[in-house]
């Protein structure tokens, strides 16, 4: 969950620089050099996230054949093919009593969950008022830690 900010501007500038293996520098390897990639590894989370759009853009980007961009889902079907998750335990999670349909329709599925259209507010709304910048403690608190009490 790193913010699209610190991806444009902290990690893709650290990634300029391509790998520089020993046999490039022979003129018969000289044509194989590589870009470098930019891996995600996610489950799915809200359609008004940053990762729900990103995904958007890898496969428009992936359809243009000039571009190299590669966009995939592995819902839970893939392991359970591949014998690596049981199909017993997946139904022994569904009939708990602290089964979520949609934590699982992200997690396992790969499915962004949005909002209905008749919600009277959207997650985007919702979130962004629920992270507070600022807060005030109580009075108590700047007393006994010796902390400058903000201004009014």
């Amino acid at each position: 969950m790193v913010s699209d900010k610190i991806v444009s501007t902290v990690l893709r500038p650290m990634n300029s620089s391509p790998r520089q293996p020993g046999y490039l520098s022979k003129p018969e390897y000289a044509h194989l050099q590589e870009m470098n990639k930019e891996l995600y590894l996610s489950s799915a989370w809200f359609r008004q996230s940053e990762m729900f759009e990103k995904v958007k853009d890898y496969t428009a980007n992936m359809l243009d054949p000039k571009l190299k961009y590669f966009v995939v889902d592995l819902p839970y079907g893939v392991s359970i093919q591949e014998g690596l998750l049981m199909r017993e335990q997946l139904e022994n999670e569904y009939n708990e009593q602290t089964f979520n349909e949609i934590s699982f329709m992200m997690e396992r599925e790969g499915i962004f969950y949005g909002s209905a259209a008749d919600a009277l507010f959207n997650f985007k709304t919702l979130n962004d008022r629920r992270i507070l910048i600022d807060s005030l403690r109580d009075l108590e608190f700047y007393k006994t830690n010796n902390v400058k009490l903000p201004q009014k």
